[in-house]
């Protein structure tokens, strides 16, 4: 195992002294080293010398962050408090910026300010460049110019040189639900709404007709989906949920399947028959409600019969204004090793400047939140927007994955479970599956389950 490289950081930087060292951990673990700060003689010094001294902005641009503006350097969109007066770029408070989300912020025209997650990716270049593993390469640059580093640990196992994991939400199990029609068009009823009360009761009567009759379309693409991974030998993860829009605190977007359902228990153990990892995709008002998430995994285990390793959130649904504290307590509180709901919508690429494990923090104390952050790349809605032919979905499918060949990256692709619907999303999905079975006989790409790629991070990384 390489020996722990050391680092120190300036009194300069006060109380953000903590956030510092936090962003130096996570750039070296990323690189492939583990760290410690120190005080004196370092092998690398932020805001003081060392053996290698790291360019450092003023301790003033690291407060108030959030209001920072792109500027363009070495062919990437960096924020302009990291571009110092001589020209030297602060690879450190690059890496802080994005991977704490501060260039998430976007402002109203009546002033309110929001995250935006979507309009970020594409104003700060995201689809395309990752900065905060630029920034890892950039300091070890920096220390191989000055010393001679132990050799870092290596980023992916077994020789390979990227990875893929395939992950699916599961949304909706059926299209032929009269019940909760029904029950969708009383509540629409009481609450004034009569003409969507009238259409779901619609599709209530038109569900209660067919239902007797006809194969669920969206139950069998499901099935269909779990066939074609045994039959590929594709291993995924699989994210359901337990809390729907009809349980108590539920929100009008949740889920409407209960998870007792028989077809959910029966989908679950083929999936995990098949070797497949199943995981939690939490409800949109779970963030916010005390004991919620707690109860939402222990409706898990009595489907499963074991805890989630990691978790979803329906809508990406994490604290609006602070995701880390979700995340505290999916970790701290709940015992995760990691969450995957750092996505986006309409877009695809780098939502925290990053295609790698990391290990989120507290933006304000520094403190490590206790599991990993594995950044989704792209959903199926994202790439159905990202053309409107079938072969220029393809291309830039294609474009996604030679560039984490070329960088050594993750990509995470989030497919619903009822992907292979036909029509959905102008079967995008169906259109794209040669491409992902080719991965599998792609010598250098590591196919992997999350949890399996949450472990290598986490551990087995460090025991080689």
């Amino acid at each position: 195992m390489s020996r722990p490289l050391t680092f120190a950081v300036s009194d300069r930087f006060a109380d953000k002294r903590p956030v510092v060292a936090a962003t130096l951990r996570q750039l070296l673990e990323v690189a492939g080293w583990p760290s410690h700060q120190k005080e004196g003689e370092a092998d690398l010094g932020y805001g003081v010398t060392a053996t290698t001294t790291l360019a450092a902005a003023d301790p003033r641009a690291w407060v108030g962050s959030s209001n920072d503006q792109p500027v363009s350097r070495e062919g990437v969109m960096l924020p302009a408090g990291a571009v110092l007066a001589g020209g030297e770029i602060d690879w450190v408070y690059t890496a802080h910026f994005f991977v704490t989300g501060q260039h998430e912020w976007t402002e109203t025209p009546d002033g309110l300010r929001h995250r935006d997650p979507d309009k970020a990716v594409v104003r700060w270049q995201l689809d395309r460049h990752r900065p905060v593993e630029i920034a890892a390469k950039k300091i070890t640059e920096h220390l191989r110019r000055d010393t001679t580093p132990p050799p870092p640990r290596p980023p992916w196992p077994r020789g390979k040189a990227w990875a893929v994991a395939l992950t699916h939400d599961c949304d909706r199990i059926y299209r032929y639900r009269p019940r909760t029609y029904f029950a969708e068009a009383v509540n629409l009823g009481r609450s004034g709404n009569l003409a969507m009360a009238g259409l779901q009761s619609a599709k209530g009567l038109y569900s209660l007709a067919a239902r007797p009759f006809l194969a669920d379309p969206c139950l069998t693409a499901w099935q269909r989906m779990i066939e074609w991974q045994r039959r590929a030998g594709i291993v995924s993860a699989t994210y359901f949920g337990t809390w729907s829009r009809f349980d108590r605190n539920g929100h009008a977007d949740d889920l409407h399947y209960d998870y007792r359902d028989p077809n959910l228990a029966r989908s679950a153990a083929s999936l995990t028959d098949s070797g497949c990892e199943l995981g939690l995709h939490f409800s949109i008002r779970s963030e916010a409600t005390p004991g919620q998430l707690a109860r939402e995994i222990a409706r898990f285990e009595e489907v499963t019969g074991h805890r989630p390793t990691g978790a979803r959130a329906h809508f990406w649904s994490l604290n609006a204004e602070r995701p880390e504290d979700t995340l505290r307590t999916l970790f701290e509180e709940c015992g995760l090793a990691y969450d995957t709901s750092l996505g986006m919508n309409a877009t695809s690429g780098f939502r925290r400047g990053v295609g790698y494990p990391y290990r989120p923090f507290d933006p304000m104390t520094g403190k490590a939140l206790g599991g990993f952050e594995l950044p989704p790349t792209v959903m199926d809605e994202a790439l159905h927007l990202s053309a409107t032919t079938p072969s220029g979905r393809r291309q830039a499918f294609r474009d996604l994955l030679d560039e984490a060949r070329r960088n050594g990256g993750l990509v995470i692709l989030d497919w619903h479970t009822d992907a292979f619907l036909p029509g959905y999303q102008d079967d995008c999905f169906p259109d794209i599956v040669s491409e992902i079975e080719s991965l599998l006989a792609e010598s250098e790409c590591w196919f992997a389950r999350p949890d399996e790629i949450a472990a290598w991070a986490a551990r087995d990384r460090w025991q080689q």
